[in-house]
This record gives C-alpha cells, sequence and structure tokens, in this order.
C-alpha cells in the first residue's frame, strides 16, 4: 500500500479526502491520510486556514512525520495564504493564476526539500470544485433556503474558463459567493454532501490543477 500523509487546513478538507478521494484510490493501492494542520504546538491546537499557523510551525510537523516509507504533502488554499508563506510574496505580480501556484508550490518543494513531498495549492479555494456542478450545489443548498439560484451560478460561471478561476477577494472567493446566494450556507455541514454528489471525473474534467495534483498521485511509485 502506498501512503500519503497530507497536511490540510480543516475538517472538511479531511472528510473530503477520506470520502471521496480514498475510495477512489483504493483500488490503486493507495491512501492518503489527511490531518489538519497544527495552529499551536504548546496547545496542539487546530484551527482552518493557513493564515492562522506559521510556516515553521507546519514545516516541523511534515519533518517529524516524514519517513522513508511515506510521502508527505500538502492541500492548502491560495485564498487565505500570507506573505509569510513560502513564495506567496514572489508570485503576488504573475498575472497567469496557475504560474502564480507553481511558483509557491515550487518555493514550498525548494524549502522543504523532501524527495517525497508533494504540495499542492488550490486555486483559489477548496469550494472552487463545487462549481464543476452548479446543479449539485443547487440541489444541495436550495433545499434549506427554499430558493434556486441557479440561473445566478451560472452568470457566476459563465465570467470564467473554468471554476479554478473564480476570483479571490473577501467578497468574490467562490465560498463568499456561496453565501451570498445561500445565507444558510455552512461548509462543514453542506460542503461535504455537495462533494459526496458531484462525480470525481467532472471535478477532475473542469478543474486542470486538481486534476494535475490527482495524476501524480495516481502514479506514485512504491517506496523501498
Amino acid at each position: 500500500m502506498i501512503q500519503l500523509l497530507l497536511f490540510v487546513e480543516g475538517d472538511s478538507e479531511e472528510i473530503f479526502i477520506k470520502n471521496v478521494i480514498n475510495p477512489y484510490l483504493y483500488d490503486r493501492n493507495i491512501r492518503i491520510t489527511p490531518t489538519k494542520i497544527t495552529t499551536s504546538i504548546k496547545e496542539r491546537k487546530y484551527q482552518g486556514g493557513v493564515g492562522n499557523a506559521t510556516f515553521e510551525i507546519l514545516k516541523k510537523d511534515i519533518l517529524r512525520f516524514n519517513s522513508n516509507q511515506s510521502y508527505c504533502g500538502c492541500f492548502f488554499d491560495l485564498y487565505g495564504l500570507t506573505s509569510t508563506f513560502p513564495g506567496y510574496d514572489l508570485s503576488k505580480n504573475e498575472k497567469n493564476p496557475y504560474k502564480r501556484i507553481e511558483l509557491i508550490e515550487k518555493s514550498l518543494s525548494d524549502i522543504i526539500d523532501i524527495p517525497t513531498f508533494i504540495p499542492y495549492i488550490q486555486l483559489h479555494e477548496f469550494e472552487a470544485l463545487f462549481f464543476s456542478d452548479i446543479e449539485k450545489i443547487d440541489d444541495n443548498l436550495s433545499h434549506y433556503s427554499g430558493i434556486s439560484q441557479k440561473k445566478k451560478l451560472k452568470e457566476i460561471l459563465s465570467h470564467f474558463q473554468n471554476p479554478e478561476l473564480i476570483n479571490d477577494s473577501p467578497v468574490t472567493a467562490p465560498s463568499r459567493r456561496l453565501k451570498t446566494l445561500y445565507p444558510n450556507y455552512q461548509k462543514m455541514l453542506h460542503g461535504i454532501h455537495i462533494f459526496e454528489d458531484i462525480p470525481l471525473s467532472k471535478m477532475r474534467e473542469r478543474c486542470k490543477h486538481f486534476n494535475e495534483w490527482l495524476l501524480k498521485i495516481e502514479n506514485l511509485s512504491p517506496l523501498n
């Protein structure tokens, strides 16, 4: 069994890996163990958002859990990263969003400097993957709000080539857009149901960088 220890931002990402990604990888003899990033070494607190943790704490965790028997990686949103994060300031002037996360991922790899480390930065936010299937978003969230927002979801998506490019200001990030359209939206309560309804193949088809990350995982070789 190929093992990958994956540092994630919070509960939703952890559940997504366990409930959606791992069942898909099972027949490929690959298992991902998600673990939430530490935000306080003394108290071992866990809190979503990389901006709430220093990179040094994360680096120590990665190095602590690194072994020659498993791979190690991270799964973080670009939205919410701070200037203290490797490559963040360097990437700010890059207009191409994909080039930007490429710079950040390379900076991460250079600093961690472990051959088995696999960085992943989600462009721009975890909820961008929801927009792979706006029908499933509306089916789930309109049930709670009582109002369909399918038309507005289509309008949002029409401005972007793909869901990953939905931008990242405090007003326009994918999660903020969902909260505006569906005031009752809660990531932990509703998110996993949306993810479980969307075929993984559709997320991969619509979200280029997410697909590239999953391809890397699928093509991992066993470690000696």
